[in-house]
């Protein structure tokens, strides 16, 4: 279930995956999914997927890696 609430958050976000996949040799990526698969916000965070808030999801504790990779 982590992959698909990460995957789904990378999408909605705008997240270059190929980017964040190489960064540090994939370092990066498997760093952010320990943090969803370590994450206490799983509620929020598929709410937050389900609906359409224009907010960016503070409550992610990998908000601030998957900006750093946002496509243009």
């Amino acid at each position: 279930m982590t992959n698909i609430r990460m995957r789904a958050m990378l999408e909605r976000l705008n997240v270059d995956t190929l980017e964040l996949a190489y960064a540090k040799l994939g370092a990066v990526y498997v760093k952010a999914q320990e943090a969803c698969r370590n994450c206490d916000r799983k509620r929020a965070c598929v709410l937050w997927l389900d609906e359409e808030f224009p907010e960016r999801p503070s409550f992610c504790p990998n908000i601030e890696t998957f900006e750093r990779f946002l496509q243009d």
